[in-house]
């Protein structure tokens, strides 16, 4: 069975914000250019200022939203189709980040005591850190709404401590 047993779901408004005005501003510029004709001296081809206006919207539908999960088989954590899955066995340890090093949001690869590791960042909330094994950047930080929660399912349901 790998039903989920524990699901949180966080809006990125930053994120959404930021890449949502580009969005809008390169669809703007492709509606403009087409009722009023092209802009400038050298204009930019219509056909690609509709595939960088679908880009636009489509990486912010993909950040929108930050999701962890925790089923029987491991951890995931990750924006839309980026993200990350560890399974139980791979992972030493579950803890509060401590280190309060990262700000802002999105996804990165930075320091934890000395590990490298992904971080699946928000604005606002507390992390939670969880270590693997290896020293590969394969271990994960997560913002969530529950931390302690998010602690204690995966120290109830995944880790064997």
């Amino acid at each position: 069975m790998n039903g989920k047993i524990f699901k949180e779901k966080t809006f990125s408004l930053g994120i959404t914000l930021i890449l949502g005005i580009f969005a809008v501003a390169v669809t703007t510029f492709a509606i403009v250019n087409q009722v009023a004709g092209p802009l400038g001296s050298k204009p930019a081809p219509p056909l690609l200022l509709w595939i960088f206006s679908g880009f636009f919207i489509l990486v912010t539908i993909n950040f929108m939203f930050l999701r962890v999960s925790i089923t029987e088989a491991g951890i995931s954590a990750g924006y839309g189709i980026l993200g990350s899955t560890i399974p139980w066995d791979r992972i030493e340890s579950v803890e509060k980040d401590t280190e309060n090093r990262f700000f802002g949001w999105g996804i990165r690869i930075g320091y934890y005591k000395k590990k490298r590791i992904w971080v699946y960042n928000t604005i606002g909330g507390d992390r939670v850190v969880f270590m693997t094994k290896d020293n590969k950047p394969t271990s994960i930080m997560v913002s969530s709404k529950n931390p302690e929660e998010l602690i204690n399912t995966a120290k109830t349901y995944g880790l064997n401590d």
